[in-house]
């Protein structure tokens, strides 16, 4: 039996859950709802709605991950917005 595809959402999209009862984030380019995970880390709302995979990974080990990411894991970001690089300020400044 083939595995299913992942739903896949854009960052804008993603951006609009950020309320109580209703909470996303990005860590590692999946999509994790932490709507029903908020009561027991209170400190998902502060990153919810954006990509909190620096956050993440500056404060927790992999076995939170292992533990609690199946359950809360809801999709990815869409492929065409993983690792967009940013253009830095002196990329204007470019010569041809």
């Amino acid at each position: 039996m083939a595995e299913e595809a992942e739903k896949k959402y854009s960052k804008n999209e993603i951006s609009r859950h950020t309320t109580d009862g209703d909470m996303w984030v990005i860590i590692d380019n999946a999509v994790y709802d932490l709507s029903s995970f908020q009561e027991l880390h209170p400190g998902g709302k502060k990153m919810a709605g954006t990509d909190a995979t620096k956050k993440y990974h500056k404060y927790h080990s992999e076995k939170a991950m292992t533990r609690y990411g199946n359950d809360l894991r809801i999709g990815i970001v869409e492929p065409t917005e993983q690792g967009k690089p940013k253009k830095s300020f002196f990329s204007k400044f470019r010569r041809s």
